[in-house]
């Protein structure tokens, strides 16, 4: 199931794969490079275009800001290149094999996304007919062959959302994938304790289902070793993504109608898609590890009801009363389903005072 996923990857630097990277190291090397180009260009012209009277000073600043976010991810999760390969060929045995299209499928939507942003914006603003964005790219030289000055704003805009959505979205998916395999596995632990009778609960019986507990406990503390600080940038960014695209309503809907409509359902779907998935699905490790917990003491409280219990209280006390572990980034932002809706309550709130101040600014 992770074949795909981990070729991908591959080609962004995040994996080792040996059957296809070193036969093809030199073009992934030479995609990687140009990604870092378009963060050093993407900086140098948002720097330029903070003394544009067409672009807001504060929405460039978080716009810089969540770039450099999306790179420093790449930073990030090259650490943890090996670790991370290592993990996904585990899990890759653990997945059942008809949710492979699925992933696939989801892989190259979010492949062709960026085409389809960037010919979409470059199409909206030239028929709108003004040439701001396009000098935006060109460092504000005027460029007066159209194709030319074309080719260049579909190509950064391309690269753009490559660096930007399609490189936090991958290793989200990774993540969400890697906590749905350990949660499914925590679920068919509880299917396979529901069907176990009491009188077959033995104590040999009740030590496999510690061991299968214990091994799939080591995957997911692994998988918070390698996402808790990716995820916790992936969210940050997000956060502000969202909070940026309720600026650009105040100061760029009214000179850009469609790009602007067009960029922000492009990258509020694509961020709160992604911030939400993390919550929805990390946060369902817990709620089955607490399901299967409760179905082992029911196991148990059978067992003594029955009479046929025998003394293995050390056994008993280590299936019943381990902690619940939740998925966190940095130990900072707990990854729980009932935290879906504060979040979004967060960025309502916050985005309607932001578009408040900036209202009352504005009308002053």
């Amino acid at each position: 199931m992770f074949d795909f996923l981990l070729k991908i990857l591959c080609l962004f630097g995040l994996t080792h794969n040996p059957s296809s990277c070193n036969k093809k190291g030199v073009a992934h090397f030479a995609f990687r490079a140009l990604l870092w180009i378009t963060y050093v260009d993407t900086i140098l012209m948002y720097s330029i275009s903070a003394f544009n009277v067409n672009f807001n000073s504060k929405i460039v600043v978080v716009n810089m800001i969540c770039i450099t976010t999306s790179a420093a991810l790449v930073f990030i999760m090259t650490r943890q290149r090996e670790t991370l390969t290592n993990l996904i060929k585990v899990l890759r045995v653990k997945n059942p094999l008809d949710q492979e299209k699925n992933l696939n499928f989801l892989i190259i939507c979010l492949l062709c996304l960026p085409f389809t942003y960037a010919f979409t914006m470059v199409m909206f603003y030239a028929m709108s007919e003004q040439d701001f964005m396009f000098d935006f790219f060109t460092y504000g030289i005027a460029i007066e062959d159209k194709a030319m000055k074309y080719v260049i704003a579909y190509y950064k805009y391309l690269m753009y959302y490559f660096l930007y959505l399609t490189l936090p979205n991958l290793v989200t998916t990774t993540y969400v994938v890697s906590c749905r395999t350990c949660s499914e596995s925590i679920q068919q632990l509880s299917l396979k304790g529901e069907n176990c009778s009491p009188k077959a609960f033995t104590s040999r019986v009740q030590i496999g289902f510690m061991k299968d507990r214990k091994y799939i406990m080591k995957l997911v503390e692994e998988i918070q070793t390698v996402f808790s600080r990716a995820s916790f940038f992936i969210c940050m960014t997000n956060f502000m993504s969202c909070l940026s695209n309720l600026g650009q309503i105040i100061f760029y809907l009214t000179q850009n109608v469609a790009p602007t409509l067009i960029e922000i359902l492009f990258i509020s779907f694509s961020a709160l898609t992604s911030m939400l998935s993390i919550f929805y699905y990390a946060g369902q490790i817990p709620i089955e590890m607490k399901r299967l917990t409760q179905v082992l003491k029911n196991k148990f409280e059978d067992r003594v009801l029955l009479g046929t219990d025998q003394d293995n209280s050390i056994v008993e006390r280590l299936l019943i009363e381990e902690n619940t572990f939740v998925m966190s980034g940095c130990d900072l932002i707990f990854f729980t389903r009932n935290g879906i809706l504060p979040v979004l309550g967060t960025i309502l709130t916050y985005g309607l005072l932001i578009l408040s101040l900036d209202l009352k600014h504005k009308t002053q």
